[in-house]
């Protein structure tokens, strides 16, 4: 037991330039700026968007008030729940199916176009290029981000440097196939002193064939290409993310690992993180590992990094949260009134 569990968010990768999920479908400047060629009815998404949120219609109102309830209505509709199916085929003239395939290639453009041509070994990356060179066997990385900043890290380190590795989940016959997956995913990593990286809502380039096996496709056009959006493995708010964990689910043993991770750490951080009220999973599982961890008596430290105002109301529902969580073990949530970028230079101290 112990060790330290990295538990990391939007604002994780905001210091790179990385849009947080408010930010998404706002604008059409990505994808007229990344010159890859979309279904020409693409642009057609962040205009619904923008249109059914500020100020709606006479006929249809306001329909979702930020990106990840935009996206939930979408994908809710394309599963016939919801009363907006019929709604969105009839202002849009798409199918809800077709508003899912070009909103999740969107979705993934966004959450990668900040990537190209980046330089990992500039001043900039610096802070996380000293927080991946600390990493080690007993850390477990645990990320909900979209985004390939780790992967794109290994690229800055010396060639015999492996500090970490990330675990892609594989299946065969629609299912998950570890046959052990503590020793096939995390601690497979762990033999090599390696820090496990688990990307709990799966990766832009993660693609799913039609047998669900996944493969990993880095290249930056991904978005543009696939034959459809759904197959780039992400769990977004919707009816699906609810069994994305699941016995078929893509992610279920990084789950597993994640969980386990949590319940056995000294030392938990979260790192632009905050329980987003679409993470509601998320949110329940966590906590109760942390349960489990306190009562366990090996839980020292859990720390908050969310930015520099202690005061900001996402930094005192998460101070909240977790102060239930931990209630009666001694254990106090440590806000750390800094952003993550800004940490990461003394993480390991």
């Amino acid at each position: 037991m112990g060790g330290t569990v990295w538990i990391s968010g939007a604002g994780f990768s905001q210091g790179l330039g990385a849009p947080l999920f408010s930010d998404l479908f706002r604008s059409d400047k990505r994808v007229q700026a990344s010159g890859l060629t979309f279904p020409d009815d693409t642009l057609y998404v962040p205009e619904l968007y923008r249109k059914y949120t500020e100020g709606g219609s006479e006929r249809a109102g306001v329909l979702w008030r930020d990106p990840e309830e935009f996206i939930e209505v979408l994908e809710s509709a394309a599963n016939e729940e919801g009363r907006s199916r019929d709604l969105l085929a009839t202002v849009t003239g798409l199918t809800p199916d077709q508003l899912v395939d070009r909103a999740r290639r969107l979705l993934a453009l966004e959450c990668s176009d900040f990537l190209r041509g980046a330089n990992p070994k500039t001043e900039r990356w610096q802070p996380y290029r000293t927080w991946v060179k600390g990493l080690r066997g007993e850390h477990t990385v645990v990320t909900f981000n979209y985004d390939r900043v780790l992967e794109c890290l290994q690229d800055a380190l010396p060639g015999d440097a492996n500090h970490y590795q990330v675990i892609v989940p594989s299946r065969v016959d629609n299912r998950p196939h570890y046959s052990n997956p503590m020793a096939d995913g995390a601690d497979s990593a762990r033999s090599l002193n390696c820090a496990p990286v688990l990307k709990l809502h799966g990766s832009v380039d993660w693609l799913a064939n039609d047998k669900g096996e996944v493969t990993v496709d880095s290249a930056d056009d991904l978005p543009a290409r696939v034959a459809n959006g759904r197959n780039i493995v992400l769990a977004v708010p919707g009816p699906a993310k609810g069994t994305f964990d699941s016995e078929a689910g893509e992610v279920r043993y990084l789950w597993l690992e994640a969980v386990n991770a949590v319940m056995s750490a000294a030392r938990v951080v979260f790192l632009g993180y905050r329980f987003p009220v679409t993470d509601t999973r998320a949110r329940i599982k966590l906590l109760n590992a942390l349960g489990t961890a306190v009562a366990g008596g090996h839980l020292k430290t859990v720390e908050i990094v969310l930015g520099p105002d202690e005061r900001h109301p996402h930094v005192a529902r998460m101070k909240g949260l977790l102060s239930f969580a931990l209630q009666g073990s001694g254990v106090l949530p440590k806000v750390v009134p800094l952003y993550v970028q800004d940490y990461l230079y003394f993480a390991h101290e």
